[in-house]
């Protein structure tokens, strides 16, 4: 369950980093691109590792 929040930490941080830089304006095409390609597949992966620890929660509650 720890290691399933420090993914989950990561996951967010990586997560405001992409927000954050699709923000900024300055980025290239080609970074827009990639970084808008990565921002659903975080997204999925933030929501099944937030599921799995709601599941693991329930289980220890």
């Amino acid at each position: 369950m720890e290691l399933l929040e420090q993914d989950i930490a990561s996951l967010e941080n990586e997560k405001k980093s992409i927000e954050d830089a699709l923000c900024s304006g300055t980025l290239s095409v080609d970074e827009l691109t990639e970084k808008s390609k990565r921002l659903p597949l975080l997204n999925d992966e933030l929501d099944e590792k937030s599921m799995r620890w709601l599941e693991l929660s329930e289980i220890e509650g």
